[in-house]
């Protein structure tokens, strides 16, 4: 029998602690896309401050060319460890993160996506702003999320009405807070991307750090195979339940160039839809059910308008009927007590 990997709270105020030295691990997961993969690992071997570890954890086919390509390309003291993820546990992005945090010796985890490329200063900052800001209650540091959607500061733009949207039907007002239903806005939803560094709950996935001594009793969760939606946010959510913060820094380069992984609308959406009953299940409280339940109808909405807004009438109707979907055959789930297992 394969397990799932779920969120576990955590409370570590007692043993709050800042870091005494900071080294870097890198984790990145991948499966099947070895042109992204070294791209990514390119732009590691030029950083002007080298990691201590990289940490490939694979799921697919690598071959042992490319492996070697990897060698060569990263500087002499950087430890290369490639693995797979944890036998036993159901395969995905949130497993292959847990995989190389626990492999991690570093004081600091950074995971990257298989598909972002660094800019050669990026940890040289972040050894910087840890530097800077360290303190017990720090969780984390990650950047923005610079890609073809986006302009030089991470963002989209996106109207009032929109944010009125957001409002009526509680998706979440404040940058990188997670409000009492589990929905929170990034800068690049919203349009107003932070000038300087800003507090916050949370880190997205795509450019994000974390102090191993902080997390290490945290858990990316994974239900089913593959990509988990909301992965991110949960851990985020564990930390802020237990008293940390973590720190977004719009200036902390990164990029995630356009792929042409597409993924079904409709499946993506209904994965999306079961995490948010899961996560709230988890970690929210009963008396904000109601606040929840108005929240998921809005998501539903959004998911919607997402696609229409661009007449993109198919894609408008697959990811929404989606979301529907999965939302409430993972509260049919909830009720009933049935859990899905993988064999």
């Amino acid at each position: 029998m394969i397990t799932a990997e779920r969120e576990f709270p955590v409370d570590k105020r007692d043993t709050e602690q800042t870091l005494d030295s900071i080294e870097f691990s890198v984790v990145v997961p991948t499966r099947n896309r070895q042109r992204d993969l070294e791209r990514c690992i390119s732009s590691i071997g030029d950083q002007s401050r080298p990691p201590e570890e990289v940490i490939i954890v694979n799921d697919g086919e690598l071959s042992s060319e490319l492996v070697e390509r990897f060698r060569s390309i990263l500087p002499e003291t950087a430890d290369l460890t490639i693995t797979g993820s944890k036998r036993g546990c159901v395969p995905g992005s949130g497993t292959a993160r847990n995989t190389g945090m626990t492999l991690a010796a570093s004081s600091v985890v950074v995971f990257l996506d298989d598909d972002t490329v660094l800019a050669p200063s990026y940890l040289d900052r972040l050894h910087a702003l840890y530097s800077l800001h360290d303190s017990p209650t720090l969780a984390g540091i990650g950047g923005l999320l610079f890609g073809p959607r986006t302009d030089e500061r991470g963002e989209d733009t996106v109207d009032a009405l929109s944010k009125a949207f957001d409002r009526l039907f509680y998706q979440g007002t404040s940058l990188w807070k997670i409000n009492n239903a589990g929905f929170s806005v990034r800068s690049y939803q919203t349009g107003e991307a932070p000038i300087t560094v800003m507090k916050g709950d949370w880190i997205g996935g795509s450019n994000m750090s974390y102090k191993r001594d902080v997390v290490t009793d945290v858990r990316f969760p994974q239900w089913t195979a593959g990509r988990e939606p909301g992965e991110d946010l949960m851990v985020g959510w564990q930390l802020k339940k237990a008293g940390y913060h973590s720190l977004i820094d719009p200036k902390l380069p990164l990029k995630h160039p356009e792929t042409n992984h597409e993924r079904d609308v409709f499946e993506s959406n209904a994965r999306e839809g079961r995490n948010r009953v899961r996560a709230f299940e988890s970690l929210g409280e009963r008396k904000h059910a109601p606040l929840f339940a108005w929240a998921m109808i809005g998501a539903t909405f959004r998911t919607f308008l997402r696609y229409a807004l661009r007449r993109e009438w198919t894609a408008a109707l697959g990811s929404s009927l989606g979301f529907l979907l999965g939302t409430l055959s993972q509260v049919f789930e909830s009720i009933t007590g049935t859990h899905e297992t993988l064999a």
